[in-house]
């Protein structure tokens, strides 16, 4: 397995990402595009898919990591509240609730990056300290070579079962 060593020095037309919430054993896949300044933003397309079925799931990770684009133009300070909208309201919309704070109080957030051939996934947590905003759980990582849309599938639950087998460890 190869591990992408920094995202911000990789070639900008290999690279692509997505995110993956997961909520109520369902995940709801995005797709993410990195301005000329190099923030990532959701691009708004959700598609739902339950955490039981791999070979869905793995293809649509991979059919929003497809749509991913570099190199958008960065919104203004006066666009982010818009942004914000198109980007989360879709997910919230497709989960059945009103609000973004209600969808986040129980989900969990798999950044998924794809350069080359690499597949690269990061889960993170909700930061009880910023509301509406999630952090990195301990740097918890999986890369593999890319592969079949079950593997992707099989992968999302690796990464979910290493954070159950870890806050099961610290109870």
């Amino acid at each position: 397995m190869r591990t992408i060593k920094r995202f911000e020095a990789s070639n900008e037309s290999t690279l692509k990402a997505a995110s993956i919430y997961v909520r109520d054993s369902r995940c709801f896949i995005g797709t993410s595009d990195r301005t000329t300044d190099g923030v990532w933003i959701g691009r708004g397309n959700t598609t739902v898919v339950h955490l039981d079925q791999n070979e869905a799931l793995g293809a649509a990770v991979l059919d929003a990591l497809r749509l991913s684009r570099t190199k958008i133009p960065h919104p203004a300070q006066s666009e982010w509240t818009a942004v914000r909208r198109r980007s989360l309201d879709p997910i919230v919309a497709a989960a059945g609730l009103r609000s973004w704070r209600s969808f986040i109080r129980s989900a969990q957030l798999i950044s998924v990056h794809l350069e080359a051939d690499t597949l690269e996934l990061e889960l993170y947590e909700r930061d009880d300290r910023r509301s509406g905003f999630f952090k990195s759980f301990e740097n918890r990582r999986t890369a593999s070579p890319i592969c079949q849309p079950s593997s992707i599938g099989l992968a999302v639950h690796e990464i979910l079962r290493g954070h159950e087998l870890l806050a099961t460890d610290t109870q």
